[in-house]
């Protein structure tokens, strides 16, 4: 599997990791300039209200993640990007790295 789908929301692998939002957007697009981090698989979080650690762990999952990988999460610090980087680094027993204020890709 490519693409899914998590709410509704599409969801595509990419070189960065995995890819989550609406793919008519002008930041989908973007997505295609962020380079993969050495070390990391990359979530791309183009809709701020996804904040479901669990829906979050089935791409990466598909996205071949061996659980030892530190995640590096791509979305803007809004609707508590805090509480679901600690959820997904309890949840993978690893390293989650976030923004801190905006995050531009367009």
């Amino acid at each position: 599997m490519r693409r899914g789908d998590i709410g509704g929301m599409p969801v595509k692998l990419r070189g960065v990791g995995v890819v989550i939002g609406d793919p008519r957007s002008g930041l989908w697009a973007a997505t295609e300039w962020l380079s993969p981090e050495p070390g990391r698989i990359g979530i791309v979080l183009l809709e701020h209200s996804l904040r479901d650690v669990q829906a979050l762990m089935e791409p990466l999952r598909v996205a071949q993640w061996d659980r030892r990988t530190p995640i590096r999460l791509y979305s803007c610090n809004a609707n508590a990007l805090d509480a679901l980087a600690a959820g997904l680094a309890d949840s993978g027993n690893v390293v989650v790295t976030r923004p801190v204020s905006l995050l531009w890709l367009g």
